[in-house]
């Protein structure tokens, strides 16, 4: 049919056609899909642009899938699932830049064949099918699905590329092999630091005398907590009963969910009890809390909702609210104004929140010391669990693990513990010192150790070449990318 209209564009009969089928693409998507240049850019990729059109139709996607799995999916999912759009349009668009540049071509051949090769299109025989096709491309159209999977197979290509230039070489298999053979089990006990934090008493005085020397330190955490702790946003803790209805549903139908709610809300009205009212009519999931939303400020729901919401008071029910899930009615719980708190009222609850971060890890270390007796066997019995009984604390066992599950089982993925553990020279060995994990310290013994049987290596090394050949490739695709962002010149358009 293309073929055809480009070797006969200057007929009349071509020439209706094509207005028709413009036509259509305005009537799909705009007028700006005719008129490409007139379109918002929302980004600039090495002067390369992204157009709201693209970004449109792709979030429009995303969300209608999102929604089978969340309707009520608020404005603050919208945005977030704009800005993964967005940063991957910007990836992909990067992908293909660099690709073209280093000469990488995908011939029409190749396109043709990854389309019949897709189960998606061919009949139960696995043949190619050309009107299953046509319908599943739908509106884009052949030409743009076929556009599509030139740029995926260009970007393949070049990932492809990246991934053949990972090596390993015999020593790197010899170490990960020793790595993976050398097993160990330690018996440990972890003195976490938050045992100690109610044990720091600290003065308006100490706290005061340390904030006037650390100014700056409680600038940069008053900062990095501003949004969560000191800018809070007006929140409304409400219930809802939701009736659900489609914009395909037919007027009788929405209108007697309609009348049906109003029965509900003249109920609510008068007084029934909105929690029952919400686990008898609601149909969405909150419905078995008794239409309980919690708090959420003004970003969270849809717009329709959040302006109803707001606009009650403590105790208050609206009327029939309709948003794109169906018809709500909405009670007001509990209200939390916007409130704003500054440096100056918190500071010196700051100075003590640092002042706890630096004494009760002391303490906790200090007591750890105490507790290496009970794994060396200094101390023994009664007395080694009096000792652990003052802050509730067990000796525990690890079960088997080596160095390539890159953590002790129980304790944690602290690097520092699992170099500690295969310094032990030999089962009974004990840490000379606690062993910081980042929460806290533990003191650890080994308690079992199974050395590598080298015999066995000749049977493993292909497995584990293939592995670390996979990890390196990964993370070879990984630094290529990250270096192809870091040196672009990506421009992104303000509100977006």
């Amino acid at each position: 049919m293309l073929d055809y209209i480009r070797r006969n564009s200057d007929s009349p009969f071509v020439k209706v056609i094509l207005v028709v089928l413009s036509l259509t693409f305005v009537f799909f998507f705009g007028s700006s899909a005719l008129f490409g240049d007139r379109t918002k850019v929302v980004a600039n990729v090495n002067g390369e642009p992204i157009r709201d059109v693209e970004l449109t139709q792709v979030v429009r996607n995303r969300v209608r899938q999102q929604q089978q799995f969340n309707p009520n999916l608020g404005d603050a999912d919208i945005a977030r699932i704009q800005q993964q759009a967005l940063d991957e349009m910007i990836d992909r668009r990067l992908l293909l830049q660099a690709a073209q540049r280093e000469g990488f071509v995908i011939s029409d051949k190749e396109v043709r064949r990854s389309i019949m090769e897709n189960p998606s299109f061919q009949d139960d025989a696995g043949k190619f099918d050309a009107e299953l096709y046509a319908k599943l491309t739908g509106r884009t159209g052949a030409q743009g699905y076929e556009r599509d999977v030139r740029e995926s197979l260009l970007i393949q290509a070049v990932q492809d590329f990246i991934r053949r230039s990972a090596r390993v070489s015999e020593g790197e298999v010899k170490e990960a092999f020793v790595e993976e053979s050398s097993k160990r089990e330690v018996d440990f006990i972890r003195v976490p630091t938050s045992l100690f934090k109610d044990a720091v008493v600290i003065s308006d005085e100490e706290a005061s005398a340390w904030a006037a020397e650390n100014d700056n330190a409680i600038t940069d955490r008053y900062d990095l907590d501003y949004d969560a702790r000191y800018n809070l946003p007006k929140q409304v803790r409400a219930r809802h009963i939701l009736m659900k209805f489609e914009a395909s549903d037919s007027d009788d139908i929405k209108a007697a969910v309609r009348a049906k709610m109003e029965a509900v809300l003249a109920e609510a009205k008068a007084g029934v009890d909105f929690e029952q009212l919400a686990k008898k009519y609601s149909e969405d999931g909150s419905a078995s809390r008794g239409g309980d939303l919690g708090l959420f400020d003004d970003k969270r729901m849809v717009k329709p909702f959040t302006d109803a919401a707001f606009a009650l008071g403590v105790g208050e029910v609206s009327g029939l609210v309709d948003t794109q899930y169906g018809l709500h009615i909405i009670k007001a719980e509990e209200i939390q104004e916007a409130e704003v708190k500054s440096l100056d009222t918190v500071k010196l609850d700051i100075a003590r929140e640092l002042m706890l971060d630096e004494k009760a890890p002391e303490l906790a270390l200090a007591h750890a010391r105490t507790l290496l007796p009970v794994l060396t066997g200094g101390v023994e019995g009664e007395e080694a669990d009096a000792l652990l009984a003052e802050n509730s604390l067990t000796v525990q066992s690890s079960g088997e693990f080596s160095k390539q599950d890159r953590r002790v089982p129980k304790l944690g993925t602290s690097k520092d513990a699992l170099s500690a553990v295969f310094a032990l020279s030999k089962v009974g060995d004990v840490t000379s010192e606690p062993v910081d994990i980042g929460n806290g310290y533990a003191v650890i013994k080994l308690t079992a150790a199974t050395e590598v049987d080298m015999d066995a290596f000749e049977e493993k090394k292909e497995e584990i070449r293939g592995r670390l050949i996979r990890t390196k490739q990964v993370r070879a695709i990984t630094a290529w990318r990250d270096q192809l962002k870091a040196t672009a010149t990506i421009n992104v358009a303000g509100g977006v």
